[in-house]
C-alpha cells in the first residue's frame, strides 16, 4: 500500500525482529505475543488468535474511514467479519457472530459466511461508517450498504503476456478494484517484475488521461476525486515499443 494525502497510518510490518513496528504514517505501535514470519510482501506478522495484539496510540475518525491490510488465515472455524474487538472504540479484529446481515457474495452463495480457500492470501477493503463495506476474498467481494440492500463489484482482471520470456513464465495478471468503482480504485501488477518497461494508463471517453505510471511496483491506489465525472474509462497496457496491447473498461458511478 501507498500513501496519499488522506492516509492517517500506514504500517508494512517489515521490521522482521522486535517488539515495535514503525509507522510510514502514524506513530509506532506496540507488538504483544505476536511472532515475526514470511508475508505478501517480505516480513509479517503471525497472530496466534487469543492474546497476540499490535497497540496503536493513532487517533482515529470518528465519521466515515477505510481499512486496507492483506491478511492470511490458515483455517477457518466460525463465520468471520472485520469488526470492532472488546471493550475498545479503536480495536479491531477478525471475529465471530458479530452481525447478523445477509450477504449475498459474488460466487452466488448466500448467507453470512462463504468457503474460500485457506491456502490462498485474501485481500480485504473495509469501510466503517455511513458508506459501504466491501471483504475481497482474491477476486471475489461481497459489498454491504446496510443490513437491507447489497450490492456486488467485480474485480477486472487483465492478463498479459510478456514478450522475450519464455512461457509459462511470461503470463501476469493485472487487477483492478472495485469495479465499478466511486471513490477509489486499486491495481494489483500482479507479478510486476517482469514487466519491465510497461507502462499503464486510464483515459477517459475524451481521450483525456486520468493516470499513467510504470508498473514497476506491486500496486497503486488511486483516488477518483480529480477524475472527470461518472461514466465508462479505459485501461491501456503499453508495452515497451509504446504498442498498446490491450484496453479494458472500468466504470466510474
Amino acid at each position: 500500500f501507498t500513501q496519499d494525502l488522506n492516509t492517517i497510518g500506514l504500517y508494512h510490518f517489515d521490521e522482521n525482529s522486535g517488539t515495535t513496528t514503525n509507522g510510514v504514517v502514524g506513530p509506532s505501535g506496540a507488538i504483544t505475543n505476536a511472532q515475526w514470519a514470511s508475508g505478501k510482501f517480505g516480513s509479517a506478522l503471525s497472530y496466534n488468535g487469543q492474546n497476540a495484539r499490535t497497540q496503536i496510540n493513532l487517533s482515529v475518525p470518528t465519521g466515515n474511514y477505510t481499512m486496507e491490510f492483506w491478511v492470511f488465515i490458515p483455517n477457518y472455524q466460525n463465520s468471520r467479519v472485520v469488526s470492532t474487538y472488546g471493550g475498545n472504540t479503536n480495536s479491531f479484529g477478525l471475529d465471530s457472530n458479530t452481525v447478523q446481515t445477509t450477504y449475498n457474495w459474488s460466487t452466488g452463495t448466500t448467507g453470512n459466511s462463504v468457503t474460500v480457500n485457506p491456502s490462498t492470501l485474501p485481500y480485504i477493503w473495509v469501510t466503517d461508517g455511513n458508506c459501504t463495506d466491501t471483504i475481497w476474498f482474491n477476486s471475489q467481494s461481497a459489498t454491504i450498504y446496510d443490513t437491507t440492500f447489497v450490492t456486488v463489484t467485480d474485480t477486472l482482471l487483465i492478463n498479459t503476456t510478456v514478450t522475450g520470456i519464455n512461457p509459462p513464465n511470461n503470463a501476469n495478471t493485472i487487477k483492478v478494484f472495485p469495479n465499478p468503482a466511486s471513490t477509489h480504485i486499486t491495481i494489483d501488477y500482479g507479478n510486476f517484475a517482469i514487466m519491465n518497461g510497461y507502462q499503464l494508463k486510464i483515459m477517459n471517453s475524451l481521450g483525456q488521461q486520468m493516470f499513467q505510471t510504470a508498473i514497476n511496483q506491486q500496486s497503486n491506489y488511486i483516488s477518483l476525486a480529480s477524475w472527470t465525472g461518472n461514466g465508462i474509462y479505459f485501461v491501456h497496457i503499453i508495452d515497451p515499443q509504446g504498442n498498446t496491447i490491450d484496453i479494458r473498461k472500468i466504470v466510474l458511478q
